[in-house]
């Protein structure tokens, strides 16, 4: 266990907002893991885990408490049919690492989710997800540990809850559990999907023509790399803003008013507005405010110019959920959270 105290968490958060915390525990197996409750618990230490910092929003510049960064790895092959690989993945693990793993060796159904960032354990929480494929369709189960009474738990694919950037680690476990390994099954002849009209026109798609799953991958890296700005350059946590869902009773209504709102109707009968285009069109594409604003490329992703405070950004971010709200009448929900 490694700990550190008053720690800069600058390079620990892809927004890249200066903040630091009172102790910083890194954690490189299981047994660190355990060693590090012990040490909170102690010390009477209120405390939080760190992921791949893709997905939070530091909104203050220090914390009194203790980070406890899960920086685990391992990837394993657990069973193997005809049809299938089943793999574990230790919750440090870089995302897309995984999905480099499953497509150097042929297997599909997480092509689709390349150079989504952040680590394996932090993508049950969202169901992560991106053209047409989302975590929980490969989902086996994770193995948890519950911080209350310390015991170790496997987590099924239907217990989990998932539903669209959900699962129970966000609601009855949120701040209860802390994800151990992920189980993931891939199949050996996936049924691929390129339904996208950017990952078609990449891959120019022509009659019986074959397509592979590192096709596919190489595609979506590509649409990312143009449509979304490196973190490593610009600090950003991607997409910021969940796309809403509405009847499609409200959305006919909408459309009349609005007809360049963009949705699509879903699986439940209700339908998703794009809420890029609702962003767009309530004026904050490309608007920049102090040093933090709106990519001029994707109105749904907030960026860091440099020397943005975490407060800066959230600000930002309340002030586009009340315009789209009084423009449209649609309350939109932040993906990133704030912390």
């Amino acid at each position: 266990m490694n700990i550190k105290k008053n720690k800069s968490l600058l390079e620990f958060n892809t927004f890249g907002v200066e903040s630091t915390v009172a102790h910083y525990l890194k954690i490189a197996t299981e047994e660190d893991l355990y060693d590090s409750i012990k040490y909170v618990e102690k010390n009477r230490l209120k405390y939080f885990f760190l992921g791949g910092g893709s997905n939070i929003l530091l909104t203050s510049e220090k914390y009194n408490m203790a980070a406890l960064h899960i920086q685990t790895s391992g990837i394993e092959i657990i069973d193997e049919d005809d049809e299938s690989i089943t793999i574990r993945c230790a919750a440090g693990e870089n995302w897309d690492d995984v999905v480099a793993f499953s497509v150097e060796r042929g297997l599909g159904g997480i092509e689709n989710m390349s150079l989504i960032p952040g680590t394996i354990g932090a993508a049950p929480i969202q169901n992560i997800g991106a053209y047409g494929q989302e975590l929980k369709d490969t989902f086996v189960e994770a193995r948890v540990l519950l911080t209350d009474t310390k015991k170790t738990v496997d987590i099924s694919n239907e217990e989990c809850n998932f539903g669209y950037r959900d699962s129970i680690f966000k609601k009855e476990l949120k701040d209860k559990a802390v994800i151990l390994y992920v189980t993931l099954k891939l199949r050996k002849n996936p049924k691929l999907n390129y339904s996208y009209k950017g990952v078609r026109e990449i891959i120019f798609v022509r009659g019986d023509e074959q397509v592979t799953v590192k096709e596919i991958r190489n595609a979506i890296i590509q649409l990312r790399t143009e449509k979304l700005p490196d973190p490593a350059i610009l600090g950003n946590a991607g997409s910021f803003f969940k796309n809403p869902e509405i009847l499609e009773e409200s959305y006919n209504i909408l459309k009349r008013f609005s007809p360049e709102i963009e949705g699509f109707k879903t699986k439940d009968g209700k339908v998703k507005l794009s809420a890029a285009k609702l962003i767009e069109l309530s004026g904050w594409k490309g608007r920049r405010e102090g040093n933090c604003g709106v990519y001029e490329n994707h109105s749904l992703v907030l960026v860091n110019y440099g020397g943005a405070k975490g407060s800066e950004i959230a600000s930002v971010a309340k002030k586009i959920i009340n315009d789209v709200f009084e423009t449209f009448g649609i309350k939109l929900t932040a993906e990133v959270n704030f912390f």
